[in-house]
């Protein structure tokens, strides 16, 4: 019987460049306009994956900003709070890919403003 190997191929990285997302308000008297500023990549499993998502760039980046405009400076703090993005992107970039999907999503730059 012949043995098969699972061969792994080389990831498909996208870079989302940066941008600015206005944060939900806690309701907190010192809270004046909290904001986040974002950059990041996805690992995708496959280069059609890439290739859509290079495809729908504008239109997953607004997807990404809605969704984190949602969260509180507070939800965003600290490791935890990265762990946090990083599984909101992964989660509502799966669910709109047809081509594919992430693996996985590695902050480069987050930058959170009370």
């Amino acid at each position: 019987f012949p043995i098969f190997h699972a061969l792994s191929q080389p990831g498909h990285r996208y870079l989302f460049d940066k941008f600015v997302v206005n944060l939900r308000r806690t309701g907190s008297p010192e809270e004046s306009n909290p904001m986040g500023l974002f950059e990041f990549y996805v690992d995708l499993n496959s280069q059609e994956a890439a290739i859509e998502v290079k495809a729908r760039e504008l239109e997953l980046k607004d997807l990404l900003q809605r969704t984190i405009e949602d969260e509180t400076h507070y939800d965003l703090q600290g490791e935890r709070g990265k762990e946090r993005v990083k599984d909101l992107i992964r989660e509502e970039l799966n669910k709109v890919l047809t081509r594919g999907w992430v693996e996985d999503v590695y902050i480069s730059n987050m930058v959170l403003n009370p």
